[in-house]
C-alpha cells in the first residue's frame, strides 16, 4: 500500500494517450498497473531516502496534511518521470522539468533550506540542525534568554 499516491491517482492525472504509451502492455492486452505501482514505490522511496532521517514518515492526510500534499506532488512527479524512463518513448521537458523541481524540493527540505511545518522532526539521531539550544556555549539558554 502506497503513503501517499495510488495507482488511481496516475490514471486520473494522464491523458489517455500518455497512459497508454507509459503503461499499455501488450501480454495482458491493457494497462499495467504493476508497473504503475512499480514506479510509486520508487518516487516514495526516494522520499523515505532523502527524508527519514530527519523526519517522522510516513506523512498522513490527517496528522500532516501540509506535507501529505506536498509528498503527493512529489510523488505523482516522480511516478510520471519513472514511467517515461521505463517507457523509453522521449522525455516531455514539461515531465523533465517536474522531475527536477521535485528532487530540488526534497534536497531543500533535506538541507533544511525549506522546512515541513506540520512534520516532526526526528530529534535522537543527532543530525537535526534546527535546534536552537545546544550544547555550544555560545547558544545556552541562559545567553539567549533575552530573546524571549
Amino acid at each position: 500500500m502506497s503513503d501517499y499516491l495510488q495507482v488511481q491517482d496516475v490514471i486520473d492525472h494522464l491523458t489517455s494517450l500518455a497512459e497508454d504509451s507509459l503503461y499499455y502492455d501488450d501480454n495482458i492486452s491493457g494497462q499495467n498497473t504493476t508497473w504503475m505501482q512499480d514506479d510509486i514505490n520508487c518516487a516514495e522511496a526516494d522520499i523515505e531516502s532523502y527524508l527519514g532521517k530527519y523526519y517522522a514518515l510516513p506523512a498522513t492526510l490527517v496528522d500532516n496534511p501540509i506535507s501529505f500534499g506536498i509528498f503527493k506532488c512529489i510523488t505523482l512527479d516522480i511516478t510520471v518521470y519513472r514511467g517515461y524512463l521505463r517507457a523509453a518513448c522521449g522525455m516531455p521537458e514539461e515531465v523533465l522539468f517536474a522531475f527536477q523541481e521535485a528532487m530540488k524540493k526534497l534536497k531543500d527540505f533535506r538541507d533544511e533550506k525549506a522546512y515541513l511545518p506540520d512534520l516532526p522532526l526526528l530529534t535522537d539521531n543527532g543530525v537535526g540542525k534546527t535546534e536552537l539550544f545546544s550544547d555550544d556555549a555560545i547558544m545556552t539558554v541562559a545567553k539567549t534568554s533575552l530573546f524571549y
